[in-house]
């Protein structure tokens, strides 16, 4: 495929509204209509850029708000996508062809209700020109945008009927972001500004999953304390033998959570396997802190093993398997770094300074 100066990623016939890409049947009615829907108290608004972990954490929140128990609806029914009403494909149960539909069709879901949303936070549903804020909360999540780029590139190119896309001409159009939804770090920093609202809560993709990466891909180093590999992690390390036989898998975890991380550090038998575990575990518990829900433990145990990313990739209702193409691509890999295998040394090198000069004075400048 040979690229124009002017050329977007997307399918042919998506919607390009002052330059940036907007799913198929997208106007600027509808534009100029998502933030002035008024949602009803205690709504939940699960927003990210593509590619950052929607579905994985879509799923998180309809688990917290329901106790644990798995429906087995599809994911896209239970959780509607707001500004993908107008995309008019045959799974799609919400299709809109008007503003004045998405007004009607918003104002009709029956609560508890929780919404997916790619907006960025300036568009996004929050009843903008009334008088009273509405009472509802966003739960949004960031990921590293080197990691978006080849989520976006594989799904695209397998998905979208877009094969003759190669990775080349994908770096280029996410670098310039002439990509679904516009720039990856005006999206991500439309909400950073908000990071301190009470109705908002900022998640980090790596911490979900309990890696931590800078640039180049080196694992951040933290400074650790004389004694916290020393007796307090022993002994943590043998109450979580103890809480292990008992059934109380989680019991220590909650208690010395930090000295945990550490055990599990020095007693390398164990950091496979409960990394991820103590990093999905944490970002349930601050969304349900966030929502005001209390998780009993056996509840939050069976969540963390629900939501688990291998047990995601296998849920079909969630992943998207039923729909023809999408099978392992909503949950695809997940993996922290696959970057690497994509960008090449210049390639690497041009983003870093791209998101040196971007997020600059941001508090986000080493966090990717």
């Amino acid at each position: 495929m040979s690229m124009s100066e002017d050329s977007t990623i997307g399918p042919r016939n998506d919607a390009v509204i002052d330059g940036k890409v907007w799913v198929k049947g997208t106007t600027k009615e509808m534009l100029d209509t998502f933030p002035k829907l008024i949602p009803k108290k205690e709504d939940i608004f699960v927003c990210t850029f593509p590619r950052s972990g929607t579905t994985w954490t879509q799923e998180i929140v309809w688990q917290i708000i329901n106790d644990g128990k798995i429906d087995y609806r599809p994911l896209h029914v239970r959780m509607p996508w707001v500004d993908g009403m107008p995309y008019a494909q045959p799974e799609n149960p919400y299709l809109v062809t008007s503003a004045g539909m998405i007004e009607k069709i918003f104002e009709c879901f029956p609560s508890p209700r929780v919404f997916k949303s790619h907006l960025p936070y300036d568009l996004v549903p929050k009843g903008c020109g009334q008088a009273a804020k509405p009472l509802a909360r966003y739960i949004y999540v960031m990921r590293n945008p080197k990691d978006v780029a080849v989520s976006l590139f594989e799904f695209v190119a397998k998905v979208s009927g877009r094969e003759a896309l190669s990775w080349d001409e994908l770096f280029e159009l996410f670098y310039q972001g002439k990509v679904y939804y516009g720039p990856w770090f005006d999206h991500v920093l439309s909400w950073w500004k908000h990071k301190d609202d009470p109705d908002v809560l900022i998640l980090k993709y790596e911490d979900m999953k309990e890696v931590s990466v800078k640039r180049g891909g080196r694992k951040k180093k933290k400074k650790k304390k004389k004694n916290e590999t020393g007796s307090i992690s022993l002994v943590c390390y043998l109450l979580y033998i103890f809480c292990y036989a008992k059934g109380h898998h989680l019991a220590i975890i909650n208690i010395h959570h930090d000295h945990f991380v550490g055990t599990c550090t020095l007693y390398g038998a164990l950091s496979f396997s409960l990394t991820g575990f103590i990093g999905l575990l944490g970002a349930i518990r601050k969304i349900a802190t966030f929502i005001g829900k209390e998780l009993p433990l056996e509840t939050l145990e069976r969540i963390v093993s629900q939501t688990s990313f291998n047990a995601m990739q296998k849920e079909g209702n969630s992943n998207f398997s039923f729909i023809r193409g999408f099978k392992g691509l909503c949950i695809r890999k997940g993996e922290v770094g696959n970057w690497k295998d994509y960008f090449t040394e210049d390639q690497s090198k041009r983003f870093d300074s791209l998101i040196k000069e971007k997020l600059a004075g941001s508090g986000l400048e080493d966090e990717f």
